[in-house]
């Protein structure tokens, strides 16, 4: 399995925290460290980073872990995360039958949670994807997901309730899911919710695996929050 980690964003409402979004401090760790370590024992053979063009100015002696000799990274600005996941597989070079795990740069989980949705991922047929979903909605602008069949998605974007989960930002995509992406991007399309929406209506099996609780690191207040979810969580 190959992974992506999507840290191009602006990050602009954190800016009064730190000088770009990689780089805000969480518990004791900078984000992107954070997320690079939830996939530290799972030998990924590849990890494709994309950072935006302003984040060349890093003090990249805080990203130890971006020097691995499985890590590749690369500087390109987007107009979207739809955009910046297109560059990511892209690149990665996935051949038929791949599988790439993708994960927001600010995306907060518990490891063992995140550790059992990644085995989860390592058995899905070849053509099959999967989406974390979480019943706990702190988000501002959620993307709600309809359960059908065994768990799998019926459709993204339905009526919000009390029953209804949403995305985490922490995916599994077949490398079958690139041309629709393409499509996408070609189109000007600029939201990932669309590429999502676009997959289920062309038939695309998504599974989805619930996790009680995961968080976005999108402003200030939200550090504060992740720091206290973390602090329940003995293998952080």
């Amino acid at each position: 399995m190959k992974a992506g980690i999507l840290a191009a964003g602006e990050g602009s409402r954190l800016q009064t925290v730190a000088t770009c979004k990689p780089l805000v401090n969480v518990g004791g760790k900078i984000l992107f460290e954070r997320t690079i370590n939830y996939l530290a024992e799972f030998n990924i053979d590849r990890i494709m980073v994309i950072f935006n063009e302003d984040e060349r100015k890093m003090d990249f002696s805080l990203l130890p872990s971006l020097f691995q000799p499985n890590v590749d990274h690369f500087f390109k600005s987007t107009p979207s995360s739809l955009h910046s996941l297109y560059e990511v597989m892209r690149r990665s070079e996935l051949k038929a039958g791949e599988h790439i795990f993708v994960m927001m740069v600010d995306a907060i989980i518990h490891q063992q949670d995140f550790d059992n949705y990644l085995m989860s991922c390592r058995k899905l047929p070849p053509s099959q994807s999967s989406v974390l979903i979480t019943s706990y909605v702190e988000d501002e602008k959620p993307l709600t997901v309809a359960l059908g069949a065994n768990g799998r998605v019926a459709a993204f974007q339905v009526p919000a309730g009390p029953e209804v989960p949403i995305t985490s930002g922490i995916y599994c995509f077949s490398a079958d899911t690139l041309p629709v992406l393409t499509g996408c991007v070609e189109r000007g399309e600029q939201k990932m919710r669309n590429f999502l929406k676009h997959l289920v209506e062309q038939g695309h099996i998504i599974h989805t695996f619930l996790v009680d609780k995961t968080l976005d690191v999108d402003r200030p207040e939200d550090i504060a929050s992740a720091e206290k979810f973390l602090e329940l969580d003995p293998q952080q």
